[in-house]
């Protein structure tokens, strides 16, 4: 049997790759079913690291910010789709975290936010007590 020093030296990148996936919100699929021709609405996502996940405002909108920073498709930061999203009258575009609001409601925010943890490693099956 080998070792577990032996295991993790010959593990390579598999060890360090990030896991990513895609997800799909229904609502928004079913909101863009005309121009999606049928095809879900899906949001790319990829795990963060400790090192992210740590350096991420922590507070009211934390949910957010870890969405923010893990998701690859749609950009929550892209000018045109914080510009579309502005309120009219209002100074200045939104930023990405008001995107986010105003795109998602709360509990697609949770679920996107669990799903994203989920691949962080969050999972109480990720760790067992032998």
């Amino acid at each position: 049997m080998a070792s577990m020093m032996d295991l993790l030296l010959g593990a390579g990148s598999a060890l360090t790759d990030r896991e990513g996936g895609e997800l799909e919100c229904s609502r928004l699929s079913r909101l863009f079913a005309d121009e999606l021709k049928g095809e879900p609405f899906l949001i790319t996502i990829h795990a963060l690291t400790t090192k992210e996940i740590d350096a991420l405002p922590k507070g009211a909108n934390f949910k957010q910010h870890v969405i923010l920073a893990a998701t690859e498709n749609p950009d929550f930061r892209s000018s045109d789709l914080r510009k579309k999203l502005t309120p009219e009258g209002r100074k200045g575009i939104i930023t990405p975290i008001e995107a986010i609001d105003a795109i998602f409601r709360p509990g697609e925010i949770v679920a996107l936010y669990n799903e994203i943890m989920t691949l962080c490693g969050f999972d109480e099956d990720n760790i067992k007590k032998k």
